[in-house]
C-alpha cells in the first residue's frame, strides 16, 4: 500500500509507512498527546534521522485510561480496581534499494496492568 502514495512520508510514517521515512532529509521530531473522552489519554513521541545510507526512525507510544472497578464472577463489585494501560517502542529502518525501498519495522509492546 505505500506504493499508492495513500500513506505519509515523513516522521509520521515512522508507525504506519517505514518506507515513508525516505522523506527525510536530516532529523525530524514529533511529539503529541491527546484526551479523549472518559480521561482516556494517548501520547506518542517519534525521532527520525538520516544516516549516510539509510532513516532509522524511533518512536514510544502510550496509551492510558482511568481506573475500572473490580467486579467478581458473579457481578459483586470487590474493593479493588484495575489500572489499564499499553506502552510500544517501535524501531523503524528505511533505505532506499534502487527502484524500491527496502523497510523493516519490530516493535516491543508492554501492557501494565
Amino acid at each position: 500500500m505505500g506504493e499508492t502514495g495513500a500513506a505519509g512520508t515523513g516522521i509520521n510514517s515512522v508507525f504506519w509507512n517505514p518506507a515513508g521515512l525516505n522523506s527525510i532529509e536530516s532529523g525530524e521530531l514529533s511529539v503529541m498527546h491527546a484526551s479523549w473522552l472518559e480521561g482516556i489519554n494517548f501520547q506518542n513521541i517519534s525521532y527520525a534521522r538520516k544516516t549516510r545510507s539509510a532513516v532509522v526512525g524511533l518512536s514510544a507510544v502510550y496509551l492510558s485510561v482511568p481506573a475500572i472497578d473490580k467486579y467478581d464472577n458473579t457481578g459483586l463489585k470487590t474493593n479493588g480496581t484495575y489500572k489499564p494501560a499499553d506502552m510500544a517502542v517501535i524501531f523503524s529502518y528505511a533505505a532506499n534499494a534502487g527502484a524500491c525501498a527496502c523497510r523493516g519495522q519490530p516493535e516491543i509492546c508492554f501492557i501494565a496492568n
